[in-house]
């Protein structure tokens, strides 16, 4: 009997203690989950700043010339160029860092505020000065939270935490895109009021969100060492390529594509100012989102790009819960194949609505998030930060080239820009094929 006391008296023991275990667990996996999401407002306020930019410099084309306008645009470039750089100067937590890029945009979010609303002349400096905190942010925000959503996620998990930065930043777009479709003008300076209480409201609740780990910058070597390692080289060349793909891919959807096509909805007594050198080179882009959305005549064009937006979403969030069971490797592939597929029906105007949504559909799936989610693990933790600069950078600099040049290549040859997009995602296609070896999510080494 006694013996048989002791065991029972072990088993509750063990029992009472198997339960506060998980409960503890599960606390603590809330608070993961809690950490990555405001972690992830940082990529949905870059989506946001990224798509609401351009609409907010439009206010100002009455106020300032047009080429004033050109370089406060451009201006958000140079900006995330040194936001890249951040982590590398200040080797704080990546806590630090997510909110320094979110005060980054409150104060460019704030500038451009106060500029809209109070200030009558001189806007340029205040303009490029809100646009440069922005790019800041940008620029801090790509080399950091996808660290920090790799380092938080726990085990078999870490694929579906890296595609949340990606939705996020999904998210961001749809909404300004969702603002600058249907807000009157006059309600511009209180929804930005608005905006800006959410970025400090969002920063006194980071502060203790984000304190479920304290995840320190493994900056121990910088960009120029890593750069003269043989065993880096592969990874530094996969990094860029996968940028490069990422950019060239959904430029054509969400930079040009999407920001014109509400710009055929104009009243029908305008008159196109030939002089003028954005309607120039846009309007092969506006042109060909017309014969788009002709073929949609069950919705308006703007539920249409609403719609857009969505089944982006839908399907990230579909990669995102497959990415475990499919592996990196297969899902970047299979992404840039159906991409090619569908870029074949685009070149030759088959079923254009369909094959562009397909287009979206397929880019969301892999190839969109894929290369956030796979930089943090092909690089070990001594070598991470650099090179998440090296992929920021990329991504900004890509970026940057593609604004200037794509609409002057696509109105020179436009039937030819789908095919110029598929060769380079033919390219990655092979290039992934022979020279990337799939990663586990769990353990980050170089390829």
């Amino acid at each position: 009997m006694a013996i048989f006391g002791q065991n029972t008296s072990k088993r509750r023991l063990f029992s009472a203690e198997s339960s506060t275990s998980f409960y503890q667990n599960s606390s603590r996996n809330q608070k993961i989950k809690y950490s990555a999401l405001a972690a992830c407002m940082n990529s949905f306020l870059m989506g946001f700043h990224f798509n609401m930019t351009p609409s907010t410099l439009v206010n100002f084309k009455n106020k300032i010339s047009a080429s004033g306008l050109s370089y406060a645009a451009n201006i958000i470039f140079l900006g995330a160029i040194l936001g890249c750089f951040i982590p590398s100067l200040l080797r704080y937590n990546l806590k630090t860092h997510i909110i320094v890029s979110l005060i980054f945009f409150t104060v460019g979010q704030t500038i451009l505020t106060v500029v809209f609303s109070l200030i009558q002349k001189n806007h340029i400096p205040f303009i490029i000065a809100g646009q440069f905190f922005i790019g800041l942010g940008m620029g801090n925000t790509c080399t950091t939270v996808p660290q920090y959503l790799f380092h938080l996620a726990t085990y078999g998990r870490k694929g579906m935490f890296g595609f949340l930065f990606y939705i996020a930043f999904i998210k961001g777009l749809s909404l300004a895109k969702f603002l600058d479709l249907y807000l009157q003008e006059n309600w511009i300076p209180l929804v930005s009021n608005i905006i800006i209480i959410t970025h400090v409201l969002l920063i006194l609740a980071y502060i203790p969100i984000l304190n479920v780990k304290n995840i320190r910058l493994k900056a121990i070597e910088g960009i120029l060492h890593l750069f003269r390692l043989k065993e880096a080289k592969r990874s530094i060349t996969l990094a860029i390529l996968l940028q490069t793909a990422q950019q060239i891919a959904g430029f054509t959807i969400y930079k040009n594509l999407l920001q014109n096509i509400d710009n055929i909805q104009k009243p029908s007594g305008t008159v196109p100012d030939k002089n003028s050198t954005a309607d120039q080179l846009h309007k092969c882009l506006i042109d060909f989102s017309k014969n788009i959305l002709e073929n949609v005549t069950f919705l308006s064009s703007r539920i249409s790009i609403m719609l857009i937006y969505l089944i982006a979403l839908f399907f990230g969030f579909l990669g995102m819960f497959s990415v475990e069971k499919l592996g990196r490797k297969r899902l970047i592939l299979l992404s840039v194949l159906l991409c090619n597929i569908t870029i074949i029906f685009l070149m030759f105007k088959k079923a254009l609505f369909l094959s562009y949504v397909s287009y979206v559909a397929v880019f969301a799936f892999g190839l969109g998030p894929i290369s956030w989610l796979i930089l943090p693990e092909i690089f070990p933790d001594e070598y991470q930060t650099a090179g998440m600069i090296i992929s920021g950078l990329t991504s900004v600099i890509i970026s940057c080239i593609l604004s200037l040049i794509f609409p002057l290549v696509a109105e020179q040859m436009l039937k030819n820009i789908f095919a110029i997009t598929g060769m380079c995602l033919s390219v990655i296609f092979f290039t992934i094929i022979f020279f990337m070896a799939d990663t586990a999510g769990n353990i980050s080494r170089f390829q």
